[in-house]
């Protein structure tokens, strides 16, 4: 009796090791497998590791997103330039939307508000699922040249820890101003042309 119980215990301990080592030897085959791939760097393939694939045909765009767990922002991308009026989007998840929108604030670099407004949903809110949103924002920069795009969950219970926020940094295209010419003429009494002065008759200088 005292023998099986034993056995038992050694199968079920066997059993338990070769889990394990199942487990491991696929963690390294994933490992290999994300190590011998092709990477898109500065819009060209390169090679990452010995990837048994040839090189991809299509071509490449080495874009960086703004995307956290909860947020996703298409556009505007991280540091690029904008002007008003800017075209923002991308998708979030649903619990950061309240009637379907979430507000949006743009501060220049010294956190000084420019804008505000909100994104609103493009589909159904009411899902865990990420749902597509846009908005647009007009803003004067002043003499800003940098600032933030903050993205903020929609909190209608006010409760700070269910605040939560995103922020993409951005810059501001500097803005053209050309000054307004104006032509002035200026007339006056000529005692030459008109010796009387009689204030009816002006000449140009």
């Amino acid at each position: 009796m005292e023998k099986k119980k034993k056995d038992k215990r050694f199968l079920f301990i066997l059993i338990i090791i070769l889990i394990i080592l199942a487990l491991f030897s696929a963690l390294i085959i994933i490992m290999r497998s994300q190590e011998d791939t092709w990477v898109c760097q500065n819009g060209q393939w390169v090679k990452h590791g010995n990837p048994k694939e040839p090189m991809p045909t299509e071509g490449c765009e080495d874009e960086e997103l703004a995307v956290s767990e909860n947020i996703r922002v298409f556009s505007p991308k991280p540091n690029e330039e904008i002007s008003s009026p800017v075209e923002i989007s991308g998708e979030a998840i649903g619990p950061w939307y309240f009637e379907a929108d979430f507000p949006i604030e743009l501060v220049d670099e010294n956190g000084k508000s420019l804008a505000e407004g909100f994104v609103t949903a493009q589909g159904e809110w009411m899902t865990e699922d990420f749902v597509p949103f846009n908005g647009t924002l007009e803003f004067d920069p002043d003499e800003a040249k940098s600032g933030k795009l903050i993205f903020r969950k929609d909190n209608p219970s006010d409760l700070p820890e269910l605040d939560e926020e995103f922020i993409v940094p951005v810059r501001f295209k500097a803005l053209e101003q050309e000054a307004e010419k104006m032509t002035i003429k200026v007339f006056f009494s000529n005692t030459n042309l008109d010796p009387e002065v009689t204030c009816e008759k002006v000449f140009p200088v």
